[in-house]
């Protein structure tokens, strides 16, 4: 709707623009129930519906690391590690 539109029906009868508001309100009582019922799905996951957990959204993985911890085993621990070996001439 453009501004003529509104200006035409400004311009009309008393009863044109009740049909209008009328019309506007059923409109905006219908974008709140879709509003509130696309609100509703979004809460859902496979744990509070029958969707499979496939479906649910991707989360971060949780850092189980105390905050500054580093990477690797306790400090002074002589680690232990695979070596390379040769056979026949070629490194593997």
């Amino acid at each position: 709707m453009n501004i003529e539109e509104i200006d035409r029906i400004m311009l009309s009868d008393l009863a044109s623009i009740k049909s209008l508001i009328l019309s506007l309100v059923a409109k905006v009582e219908h974008l709140e129930n879709e509003n509130k019922e696309l609100k509703r799905q979004l809460g859902q996951n496979s744990q509070n519906s029958s969707w499979p957990p496939s479906s649910d959204l991707k989360r971060e993985p949780k850092n189980h690391r105390k905050s500054g911890g580093k990477k690797g085993g306790p400090v002074g621990h002589k680690g232990n590690t695979l070596s390379c070996i040769t056979v026949s001439g070629s490194l593997l």
